[in-house]
């Protein structure tokens, strides 16, 4: 799936293409997240379709990343 913005297209992924993209969470707990605005929004294709931008998925898990190597962690002899 994609979609055109500003003449560029950006490809969708649908649920099942999350967890391939390594996301573990729960439908529900992927909508609870959206709400906080903690996970990038969903596209409603049709009441029984939804689908994510791809790219605000790669740029969600980047930051994800990104977080994770400033983070200090304790050191523990």
């Amino acid at each position: 799936m994609s979609a055109i913005q500003g003449g560029v297209a950006r490809r969708l992924v649908d649920y099942k293409q999350l967890k391939a993209m390594g996301i573990p969470w729960s439908r529900e707990h992927i909508y609870r997240l959206e709400a906080k605005n903690a996970f990038p929004r969903r596209l409603y294709l049709s009441p029984q379709r939804i689908a994510w931008f791809e790219d605000e998925i790669l740029e969600f898990l980047e930051a994800k990343a990104a977080e994770r190597q400033s983070r200090e962690y304790p050191i523990h002899d």
